[in-house]
């Protein structure tokens, strides 16, 4: 007999974390081989300008970078997949989620494709993808996509995913401002 929904922990076993893909895109775990793609996503500081973090300086950061993902994957403290286009299994971009509120059934998801493929829909095809994940696979009643001010493409895209722009509220990062933008999880059934 399955759990009903209101029995199943707020997110399954993530060591390992699952793939998920697309007809384009493969959402995977990072592996050690990535480092220099990661490396080239994460120091560009142009595309970081919409980040939570400031640039990565060294490949040395880039493999620490990769080990905190493990870390925090094994002690359910943010997973983080790195998305991949299918076809060479190159990394393309990453979707973190993250602050898991057991008492809210809540968590937090943020993403980020590299300049090269923006504008292709990468990031559109990964968020649904790991969305109709969470809410087949776990009892999650809201996702809040972290979003700086100013990343309009990214604000456009929530919305057109269904985050709620009405719901935004300002919230004191590290940094600046983050805009946090709700989206509710269908009620599944056992």
């Amino acid at each position: 007999m399955n759990a009903s929904w209101e029995e199943r922990p707020l997110l399954p076993s993530h060591d390992p974390l699952p793939t998920l893909e697309t007809a384009r895109l493969r959402l995977r775990a990072p592996r050690d081989d990535d480092l220099e793609a990661f490396f080239a996503l994460l120091s560009d500081a142009d595309s970081l300008r919409h980040w939570s973090h400031a640039p990565l300086r060294t490949r040395d950061d880039a493999a620490w970078y990769l080990r905190d993902i493990a870390a925090g994957r094994r002690h359910g403290t943010h997973l983080q997949w790195a998305i991949a286009d299918r076809d060479e299994d190159r990394v393309i971009g990453t979707t973190t989620l993250f602050a898991f509120d057991h008492e809210a059934r809540a968590a937090r998801v943020s993403w980020l494709v590299a300049p090269a493929w923006r504008r292709r829909g990468v990031a559109r095809e990964s968020l649904h993808a790991l969305r109709t994940y969470l809410a087949g696979a776990t009892s999650l009643d809201v996702i809040v996509a972290e979003i700086m001010p100013g990343n309009a493409a990214s604000i456009a895209l929530a919305t057109t995913l269904g985050f709620d722009a009405e719901s935004a509220r300002g919230v004191e990062g590290e940094h600046r401002f983050t805009l946090a933008m709700t989206v509710f999880a269908p009620r599944r059934t056992a």
